[in-house]
């Protein structure tokens, strides 16, 4: 019997509890791919029995797919049930409180009144509140949004959880970020925080209004913003960790503002006194914008948020989730890709599919990397499709002066029948041809000849003169127009191809560049982390070189008091 078996075996028995069975599957999938095999096989046994709930099942086979290998937080124990519900922020000018406040406390820490409730989570709440001290300085706006823990939540966590999203959104001054004021706890015990009330809308209510895809012009301009956003927050060790269309916040005045750090969890190059704790062991996630990692439960990176916002940007330009709406974990099961969107360029489509890759270590490296390759492909595009349209009419016109020739060689010449006309009905009249002659033939004199002689090119009998068409000629002409219109069509097509592999090139290097940076940066985490092993190890050794030092000094004293009671009973003796 297999280890997997056996361990699947007193699960069922009530031996092993969930978390303990899904520790036991990490670490035995760490150790070689013989293990991940026993393990398939026996989940498949176990799931015909149906002897595992679906849920358990998925986080199983997760574990058992060869992803990265689980760093130093323990995965299996951070899988708690997700938490799926939105805190929306809406304009609390004009939408009407949520729900009522009933027996909710209305007066937080004596200064807060509560008015509205804008929005309930997974641990809190979050209401529009009026500032008393604010509003006795006579301030025109004394209005703050005030975030409360709900009475219902026991983990004890989850204080803790708030005043990290207090700290850590004090620490992060940036435009596109919500401010944090303070946090506090009132007489009651009731832990809560203070931040800028936003006017606007959410970026959810936003697709909710007008559902199907936003326009590249009106979309692009958002997605920097909150890139921008998440690109300061790694630069000071914070992945965000829940980036979805409700956690964005768009002003009246067009800006995004990127909102709820309270799952936001650090990277493992960040302080130590940060892992203490971390937010990811409460198991919150958005599961429509989660990565695999994230459902793991591995450590954060910066990758996490690369994925959600490669979500957010396919939801925006496309009007639809990738993968059909599928959870990550699904969509690797079922070997799912994103389908291209429409209104961008194949390498725009090629730099979001790179940022959704399911597996990490195929992702883009950064934020900076990501939004930089959509820039850069969607203005390569724009130049493309700014020289097709200045050339497409250069073509029209060389096309239409091809014809205007052709047409004029092959028609009769009309200048020609005007002599003749005329020359018909002076024969049957006495009409002096002088007083006609300057209308009809202005360089012939008053006086000459009649007007008849002047056309000697004219056919005997009064016959219109033609010019007799000419195949050779018609031909040449066609050929000609032919020849210019498949010059203007490969000179097309060769510009067409030299942006494509200059664009092609560009996004290579800059690709090569975001992971030869991503390498760095990883190297420099291990042998940070690598360091601290070793200051660690030392530090121990140390402790036990002076506890052995000790106790060889107490043995030596302990000696001399012995001799010294010898001497003395020898003495009296």
């Amino acid at each position: 019997m297999s280890s997997a078996t056996d361990a699947l075996g007193r699960f069922r028995s009530g031996q092993l509890t969930p978390d303990q069975l899904l520790l036991t599957c990490r670490d035995e999938c760490r150790q070689d791919g013989a293990s991940r095999a026993e393990w398939r096989t026996a989940i498949g046994a176990a799931s015909a029995d149906k002897a595992l709930d679906p849920e358990l099942e998925a986080r199983l086979r997760l574990l058992t797919e060869a992803i990265e290998q689980v760093t130093s937080i323990d995965a299996a124990t951070q899988m708690r049930p997700i938490v799926t519900q939105e805190i929306p922020a809406t304009d609390p000018g004009s939408a009407p409180a949520t729900r009522p406040l009933g027996e909710e406390p209305t007066l937080i820490d004596d200064r807060y009144e509560l008015e509205t409730r804008l929005g309930v989570g997974g641990m809190g709440a979050v209401y529009r509140a009026r500032d008393r001290l604010m509003a006795e300085a006579k301030d025109p706006d004394p209005y703050i949004a005030l975030k409360l823990i709900l009475d219902s939540v026991q983990d004890p966590q989850a204080s803790i959880a708030l005043q990290r999203e207090a700290r850590r959104a004090q620490t992060l001054n940036h435009p596109n970020i919500v401010r944090v004021f303070y946090f506090g706890r009132d007489k009651d015990g009731r832990y809560y925080l203070t931040m800028e009330l936003l006017r606007g809308q959410s970026l959810e209510q936003r697709l909710r209004d007008q559902p199907g895809p936003m326009a590249p012009a009106a979309a692009m301009p958002l997605i920097e913003k909150v890139c921008a956003a998440l690109s300061y927050a790694h630069a000071q060790g914070i992945v965000h960790s829940d980036i979805k269309p409700s956690n964005v916040f768009v002003t009246d005045d067009g800006e995004p503002k990127l909102l709820d750090f309270g799952i936001a969890a650090p990277m493992r190059s960040a302080s130590g006194r940060e892992t203490q704790f971390n937010p990811r062991r409460l198991g919150a996630l958005s599961p429509n914008y989660a990565s695999i990692e994230q459902f793991l439960g591995m450590d954060a990176d910066p990758r996490d948020d690369v994925y959600s916002v490669a979500c957010l940007t396919y939801e925006l330009l496309s009007g639809q989730r990738p993968y059909n709406g599928e959870v990550a974990p699904r969509a690797l099961e079922h070997a799912l890709t994103a389908k291209p969107i429409r209104s961008l360029s194949r390498a725009q489509n090629e730099t979001i599919a790179s940022a959704l890759c399911l597996h990490r270590k195929d992702r883009t490296a950064s934020i900076e990397a990501f939004i930089g390759a959509l820039k850069e492909s969607g203005i390569r595009a724009a130049n493309v499709r700014r020289r097709l349209w200045i050339a497409a009419p250069a073509c029209i016109v060389l096309t239409a002066a091809a014809g205007t020739i052709i047409y004029d060689r092959t028609q009769p010449v009309r200048a020609l029948r005007a002599p003749d006309a005329v020359a018909t009905p002076m024969a049957a009249t006495p009409t002096p041809t002088a007083a006609l002659a300057p209308a009809a033939v202005p360089a012939v004199a008053t006086g000459s000849a009649p007007v008849v002689a002047a056309a000697p090119a004219a056919p005997a009998g009064g016959a219109a003169a033609l010019t007799p068409t000419d195949p050779t000629e018609t031909a040449r002409l066609q050929a000609v127009a032919e020849q210019a219109r498949a010059e203007e069509a490969a000179r097309l097509k060769a510009v067409e191809e030299l942006y494509r592999k200059e664009e092609n090139a560009r996004l290579k290097a800059v690709q090569q560049e975001s992971r030869a940076e991503a390498d760095a940066r990883l190297k420099a985490i291990d042998q940070i982390n690598q360091a601290q092993i070793n200051a660690q190890q030392q530090s121990i050794a140390q402790q036990n070189q002076s506890s052995e030092d000790d106790a060889a000094a107490a043995r030596r004293a302990q000696r001399r008091q012995q001799q010294q009671a010898c001497a003395f009973s020898k003495e009296r003796c």
